[in-house]
């Protein structure tokens, strides 16, 4: 993982794979863990899951650092 930030909706994980891994194996360990994880400590008043599905882009090793600034620095503009 290179770069992760909560919005209160949704989550930007930025990650570097290589081309013979799985991106929904990926995200599928990663909400199943996660949605166990929660749910064992209380982070939530009613049960957490995920929605279905997710977005996905890829990006060239040139864009990393801007890609990584960019969802570091991501505010909830919801306010």
């Amino acid at each position: 993982m290179l770069a992760i930030n909560g919005m209160p909706d949704h989550l930007h994980i930025f990650f570097g794979m290589r081309p013979s891994q799985s991106l929904s194996d990926l995200m599928k360990t990663v909400k199943e863990k996660s949605t166990k994880w929660v749910n064992m400590n209380g982070l939530t008043r009613e049960k957490f899951s995920w929605q279905s599905g997710y977005g996905a882009f890829s990006y060239t090793k040139k864009e990393v650092p801007r890609v990584m600034r960019y969802i570091r620095n991501r505010k909830d503009n919801s306010k």
